[in-house]
C-alpha cells in the first residue's frame, strides 16, 4: 500500500449461500485479506462488501426480509 492511501477492508457477506470459501481463497491468492461477515456490526466495518451467490440472491433476500 502506498503511504497516504486509504485502507481497504474487504468483506464477503456470508448468508449461507454461494461458495464463500472459494471466493475468499481466490481473493487471498491475489494478495487481498478478505473477511467473512454476517452481522451488521462487521458489515459496518467494511469499506468494500462482496455479495456472493448472485444466482441465489432472490432466496437470500427473502430470508433477510
Amino acid at each position: 500500500m502506498v503511504s497516504g492511501e486509504p485502507s481497504i477492508n474487504l468483506a464477503i457477506l456470508d448468508v449461507g449461500l454461494g461458495n464463500t470459501g472459494s471466493l475468499k481463497g481466490a481473493l487471498e491468492s491475489l494478495g487481498w485479506d478478505p473477511v467473512l461477515v454476517s452481522t451488521p456490526e462487521k458489515i459496518a466495518n467494511a469499506t468494500h462488501l462482496l455479495l456472493p451467490g448472485v444466482g441465489s440472491f432472490q432466496a437470500s433476500y427473502r430470508d433477510w426480509e
